[in-house]
C-alpha cells in the first residue's frame, strides 16, 4: 500500500489522501493508463493519465502549477489534465513510495500561505500582501508572479506563521 494524494482536475473538489495498492487503483484515480512525471528535487512523482489530452480530459490547474513551481519544466507550454496522483519517487525495485510527509503536510493541512520574493543576490524576502487559503492556491500565484515578474526573482511560500513552507527554485 502506498500513501498518495489525489489532486482532482475539478477545482471545487478537495485535494485528498488515498491509500493505493494496485495498478488498477492508480488507473481508477486517473481514468486510464498511467504515466509518471517525476519531480526529483522534492521526491515526488505525479501519476497522470497517459492519454489524457487525446481523451480531452479537463485542465488540472492545481497540479500543473504545482509541477511548474517545483520543476519548471514545460512552464507555460505543457499542461497536466485529468485527476493527478502524487506519490513518492520509485524505490530501487521500481515501486512507488509514500508521498513525502512534508509535501503531504503542505497540501493537506489547512492554513494560509504567503508568497515571498527577493531579487537574486539579496538576503531580504519581501512578502506579497495577499494571503492564499491553501498551498495549492499560493503555488498558482507564485507561478504567475514568476512568469510576469522581473528576471532572476526568487520565490518561496510561507505559512502565515512565518516559517518557510517551501524554498524550491521557481
Amino acid at each position: 500500500m502506498v500513501q498518495a494524494i489525489v489532486i482532482p482536475a475539478n477545482d471545487s473538489e478537495p485535494i485528498e489522501p488515498r491509500d493505493l495498492r494496485t495498478l488498477e487503483d492508480y488507473q481508477a484515480e486517473v481514468g486510464g493508463w498511467i504515466e509518471h512525471v517525476d519531480i526529483p528535487d522534492i521526491g515526488v512523482t505525479l501519476v497522470v493519465n497517459e492519454n489524457g489530452i487525446a481523451q480531452a480530459l479537463p485542465f488540472n490547474r492545481r497540479a500543473t502549477f504545482f509541477w511548474w513551481f517545483h520543476q519548471g519544466y514545460g512552464r507555460g507550454r505543457v499542461r497536466l489534465v485529468g485527476n493527478v496522483v502524487l506519490v513518492g519517487l520509485e524505490d530501487t525495485d521500481g515501486d512507488p513510495t509514500d508521498i513525502p510527509a512534508a509535501i503531504a503536510e503542505l497540501l493537506l493541512v489547512p492554513g494560509e500561505f504567503a508568497v515571498e520574493a527577493r531579487r537574486s543576490g539579496e538576503t531580504k524576502w519581501r512578502s506579497d500582501p495577499s494571503l492564499h487559503p491553501s498551498y495549492a492556491e499560493a503555488v498558482v500565484w507564485a507561478c504567475m508572479v514568476q512568469e510576469l515578474g522581473e528576471a532572476g526573482l526568487e520565490l518561496r511560500i510561507t505559512r502565515t506563521a512565518g516559517e518557510p513552507a517551501s524554498e524550491p527554485p521557481c
